[in-house]
């Protein structure tokens, strides 16, 4: 019988998964109570991503006896079916059985991440580590947590950790990459996402994640980016067979709009999204929703119960994905993500969707030609200046986003400088928007104003501050001048605006939510526009605000105006009043109804397009 079971594994670790099946289905005809046979069978069953049928082996399995690897197997097979509430109760039986199984320590730390518990997810790792110190996963999955803790230079040991075992580890060059770059590593973290590129050059994941680092690199020409994206689309669509898509060509009727993203939970697109979704207008166009991460928080059981459908579809491959949103007959398929994290582009490029287009979560092409549009609007896209940056055809919508109040949002106070009687710049981008020309700007700024002061957030951890206190110390400015703040829950972090006077956008890689967040706070967000899309969102917001003496077009015109306005803090205190009441009360055309009914008026002109079988092109949206 061991023999049997061992010979059983044998043909599973060499993916001979049929001959698996009938030397189990041997052993059970024998003995119909082996639960080994049946946790076999459920994990050949696991390999071949049939995780209803081994949920089926694995309940037999624990009919016959409750063993440790049964409720290990149906742990995973939960997992992967992505319901991590019972597949962490399964790993919690399994550990409660074998308390040192490596497997069940792993599996639980890793829905653990999916939940976001970071801390939790770490001590699980420092008791696997304990006990494997070579754990290669383990390191890997510490090393994300921290990411998601902010802990960079941390993270980044962890992942380094994982490559000192396996050097030619592609998951974790990518990994080390990220971690880097979000340190503001950039030319470092490149050379780690081009060598994964080198050892998985399949693995889609490093080609976006080297596209969104180059698109923070200051001194990237806006050509030179535009071309790295579209041979990274032409990739990616190479080779892709697209049949004709059968939805009916009425030109008025109800249609389907599908919306993937991974970001659909507590994220700034959700904040830009929900708004507009909860203005929709679900008869004439429905919502359906393809979300690609495994997160379920309030944010989106609310934003599910604004769509007509809505699916996890972070399980299916590529090929299997395009093939759902097919059968879903959507008519026009709108991604949310671009090149940033865990996005799906690579089933976009199937063309699953007979119209496609690009919103919201990227400033940049996607370089898919499978994708037809991409939705901006004048301020974010300036006519003449953008489009020869885009492979897709740019719609402008009268306004990109609403300005709407968050709810948690504290009353603005009146200008700190007024209380302190000197002045405090911020900047609450994420650290790999502060590049070293950033720096260099921002410390001319605070040598020319002896007295000023800078706020910096967030900042999670002592390495990463003393780092940025020595970037500015090599300008001359002094650690003392410079305070940070780690990262604070939303309605904390919404109050920190009450210390600052003005905020400092960074360049060329621009705030989005984060200068939203400013100005509902009642402070005015200074930014150098530039003639790329990602150095113009904070501009567009400011501009629909009314607010566009903080836009400016080169270094000298930013730091002049940077020290102009330390000096007219009764100017700013007012402003910062009056920027609370348009929150309150935006211009009509900035509401949610009516971004919602633009965005809709948009895509039925797409679709009409589609039906006439005239070729995509930039339009302007009527307001």
């Amino acid at each position: 019988m061991e023999s049997a079971l061992a010979a059983a594994a044998k043909h599973i670790a060499a993916q001979r998964y049929t001959v698996a099946e009938m030397a189990c289905r041997q052993l059970l005809e024998a003995d119909p109570g082996c639960a080994e046979a049946y946790c076999h069978l459920a994990q050949a069953a696991i390999k071949q991503h049939d995780t209803a049928g081994a949920e089926r082996y694995i309940e037999q399995a624990l009919a016959c006896r409750p063993t440790q690897k049964a409720h290990a197997g149906l742990a995973r097979a939960y997992e992967l079916r992505g319901d991590l509430a019972l597949a962490m109760h399964q790993f919690r039986q399994s550990l409660g059985l074998v308390p040192d199984d490596a497997d069940s320590l792993l599996g639980l730390a890793r829905c653990l991440y999916l939940r976001t518990e970071y801390d939790k997810v770490l001590a699980l790792c420092l008791q696997l580590l304990a006990l494997q110190p070579d754990n290669a996963a383990a390191h890997t999955l510490r090393g994300a947590a921290l990411m998601g803790r902010r802990e960079y230079s941390a993270a980044s040991d962890a992942f380094a950790a994982t490559l000192g075992r396996l050097p030619e580890s592609a998951v974790d060059h990518n990994n080390l990459g990220l971690a880097l770059s979000a340190d503001g590593k950039h030319e470092q973290a490149m050379r780690h996402l081009r060598r994964a590129i080198a050892l998985r050059p399949a693995e889609w994941n490093a080609h976006s994640n080297l596209l969104y680092v180059m698109s923070h690199i200051e001194t990237m020409p806006a050509a030179t980016l535009f071309d790295e994206h579209a041979r990274v689309g032409t990739l990616l669509g190479a080779g892709k067979a697209v049949p004709p898509h059968e939805n009916g060509r009425e030109r008025d009727r109800p249609l389907r709009i599908g919306f993937i993203s991974a970001d659909l939970y507590q994220h700034p697109l959700s904040e830009l999204i929900e708004p507009i979704w909860t203005a929709w207008d679900g008869a004439a166009q429905q919502i359906w929703v393809y979300h690609n991460r495994r997160v379920e928080d309030a944010t989106s059981r609310r934003l599910r119960a604004l769509a007509h459908q809505w699916r996890h579809v972070d399980q299916l491959d590529d090929l299997a994905l395009a093939a759902q949103i097919r059968a879903d007959r959507i008519d026009i398929l709108i991604d949310l993500s671009g090149h940033t994290g865990h996005n799906r582009l690579p089933a976009l490029a199937y063309k699953p969707a007979p119209v496609q287009a690009s919103w919201l979560g990227y400033p940049n092409t996607t370089g898919l030609a499978a994708i037809d549009y991409y939705l901006a609007d004048r301020h974010l896209a300036p006519h003449g200046q953008i489009d020869r940056y885009f492979t897709e055809k740019i719609v402008r919508l009268p306004a990109l986003c609403s300005f709407q109040l968050r709810a948690d949002a504290p009353p603005p106070n009146r200008l700190p400088a007024l209380r302190n009687a000197y002045f405090t710049y911020a900047s609450f981008n994420r650290g790999m928007k502060l590049g070293e020309q950033v720096i260099a700007l921002w410390s001319r700024i605070l040598l020319a104003r002896p007295g000023a002061r800078m706020l910096l957030a967030p900042f999670a951890d002592d390495d990463a501050r003393n780092a940025m206190r020595r970037r500015f110390a090599s300008h001359g400015v002094a650690a003392e001048r410079l305070s940070f703040s780690p990262q604070l829950d939303i309605g904390d972090y919404l109050a920190l605006h009450h210390q600052v006077d003005l905020v400092l956008d960074t360049y060329p890689y621009g705030g989005g939510t984060t200068s939203a967040h400013s100005l509902t706070m009642g402070v005015p967000v200074l930014t150098l526009a530039g003639d790329s899309m990602r150095s113009r969102q904070t501009a567009a917001l400011l501009l629909h605000a009314g607010l566009g003496q903080f836009v400016t077009g080169s270094e000298s015109e930013y730091v002049a105006a940077a020290l102009d306005w330390s000096e007219r803090w009764e100017e700013l205190d007012a402003i910062r009043s009056g920027l609370r009441t348009f929150m309150l009360a935006p211009p009509p055309q900035l509401a949610p109804a009516a971004i919602a009914r633009q965005v809709q008026q948009a895509l039925r002109i797409m679709w009409q397009r589609w039906c006439d079988g005239v070729a995509p092109a930039a339009f302007d949206a009527a307001a």
